[in-house]
């Protein structure tokens, strides 16, 4: 029961958490995504740095 819950709270927070991302950066946020994996390198590159 308690591994269940816990799953439970983390995806009701993740479910939050893109809900408030998407309000507050919404189409700036795609744009920089888009042109940071616009192609394979660069998306590799972005990823690798990220991480």
């Amino acid at each position: 029961m308690g591994l269940a819950g816990g799953l439970a709270l983390f995806l009701l927070g993740m479910g939050q958490i893109t809900v408030a991302l998407k309000a507050v950066a919404g189409d700036r946020l795609r744009t920089v995504l888009a042109r940071l994996s616009s192609n394979r390198f660069v998306g590799a590159i972005t990823g690798t740095v990220t991480t």
